[in-house]
């Protein structure tokens, strides 16, 4: 089993869960994805560089690295429509979903969102 298409194929299942209507919950599940490798890399990043990191363009920086991450991603999963087989051999292989990894994917996005918050505020407030 690979992590990084079990968590997608978790994802974009959720996101299928969770919204009937969106028809193409494939590359949404993509757009998460690309979404919490950059709140993570940007969370490093940020801690590293500390007070320069604030004296650069932040937002500049985030938006070239998610910009970054969905070529990366691209290629991983949407090129040659990579991501039908993986969603196709997951439900073969693990139809249902066991509930331990939706709970451990959920408390990865919701980590890495709330870590990410409190590091901008440890560099905010220059306390590094």
């Amino acid at each position: 089993m690979n992590i990084y298409y079990y968590t997608y194929y978790i994802l974009a299942k959720a996101v299928k869960k969770l919204n009937r209507r969106d028809t193409d919950f494939a590359f949404t599940g993509i757009m998460i994805l690309d979404l919490l490798i950059a709140f993570n890399i940007i969370t490093i990043v940020s801690y590293i560089g500390g007070k320069a990191f604030i004296h650069t363009q932040p937002k500049l920086i985030g938006g070239g690295l998610a910009v970054f991450v969905g070529i990366i991603n691209y290629f991983i999963l949407m090129r040659d429509k990579k991501y039908k087989t993986i969603i196709s051999e997951y439900d073969a292989k693990y139809r249902p979903v066991n509930r331990w990894h939706i709970l451990l994917v959920a408390t990865y996005a919701i980590s890495s969102f709330a870590i990410s918050i409190y590091i901008a505020t440890i560099v905010r407030n220059q306390n590094i």
